[in-house]
């Protein structure tokens, strides 16, 4: 599908912006989220003896879309489950593409926040000297600072 590449190179610049942010944990996160929603695609269409679908790019999508809606924070094995959830729960058991009612990144967005919610509420910011402010997000005692080094 075209439309899905041209949704990737949509979503190019906000990935490059986070990959620059974060460096290495962005683009770990990134890989994670596609490459998890890719397989979790391939999987349960072999299993299920569906045609393979993951050339039309959809799969890359949702997995991009779920890597940057997601706190830097997030563990990868917590992303790379939720974007398997998203793609098998939220998409395929409604018949694939084009006939889901539910958006499979938000869907598995939705899952971290619900089953996995710890890391949803877990703040990580930047700050201009280098600096990593966290927060566990149960209260304002909470917040901790850590350095870059």
């Amino acid at each position: 599908m075209k439309m899905m590449y041209g949704m990737l190179m949509a979503l190019t610049p906000a990935a490059l912006f986070a990959i620059y942010s974060y460096r290495l944990k962005a683009l770990l996160l990134i890989i994670t989220g596609v490459a998890s929603a890719v397989l979790a695609e391939a999987i349960y269409q072999k299993l299920t003896g569906q045609k393979i679908t993951v050339k039309d790019g959809s799969a890359a999508v949702t997995g991009l879309l779920l890597a940057l809606a997601v706190s830097i924070s997030t563990p990868l094995y917590a992303l790379g489950i939720s974007a398997a959830v998203g793609i098998i729960v939220g998409k395929q058991l409604f018949g694939g593409f084009g006939k889901n009612i539910f958006n499979p990144a938000i869907f598995g967005r939705l899952f971290l926040s619900f089953c996995i919610s710890r890391f949803y509420f877990t703040l990580e910011r930047t700050c201009r000297y280098g600096y990593y402010i966290y927060s566990t997000g149960n209260n304002e005692r909470d917040w901790r600072i850590y350095t870059n080094s």
